[in-house]
């Protein structure tokens, strides 16, 4: 949910946008958790 949006719901400005900063940490996550960055970044093997 783009930030500006979250104006749009009057009253609930930072429950929205918590909520928002929530998903996105938690799509982040999901995204770079399955990478095996050893690999990525020629490590030791």
């Amino acid at each position: 949910m783009p930030f500006s949006y979250a104006f749009f719901f009057k009253g609930f400005t930072g429950l929205a946008v918590t909520v928002g900063c929530i998903v996105t940490l938690f799509v982040a996550m999901q995204m770079t958790g399955r990478i095996r960055w050893a690999e990525k970044f020629g490590g030791k093997s």
